[in-house]
């Protein structure tokens, strides 16, 4: 934090993309009957236990999927709302990645410097 050249900033930005990461995921429980009821401290409580996920393993490919959907499992007792929610939650951000990436490739495209 002593070499980050504005921390205030750096600071401002961690908590901003780590509130979209919650908001993200709470409002995927809207998309199905079954989790509507669910609460944002719930939606706080998979988004921890699925950093960990992150967190061992490069880029939590695999680890935080499994660690949010058994937990999911484990309040619902029952395999039937944990799996769409999880799907959900993954396309959004999958499709998340791929339109800013799109974004950003037409964009370098058409901001190339001239040579």
């Amino acid at each position: 934090m002593r070499k980050v050249p504005k921390p205030g900033w750096f600071i401002f930005h961690s908590l901003f993309i780590w509130t979209g990461y919650l908001f993200s995921l709470y409002v995927c429980f809207f998309c199905f009957p079954e989790t509507a009821s669910l609460s944002l401290n719930t939606a706080l409580i998979l988004l921890l236990f699925g950093t960990f996920g992150v967190i061992f393993t490069p880029g939590g490919i695999g680890a935080y999927q499994i660690i949010v959907t058994t937990l999911l499992i484990r309040m619902f007792a029952s395999t039937e709302p944990a799996a769409p929610v999880f799907l959900a939650e993954l396309g959004a951000q999958v499709g998340t990645v791929i339109i800013f990436l799109r974004n950003f490739i037409s964009a370098q495209t058409f901001f190339k410097p001239p040579q």
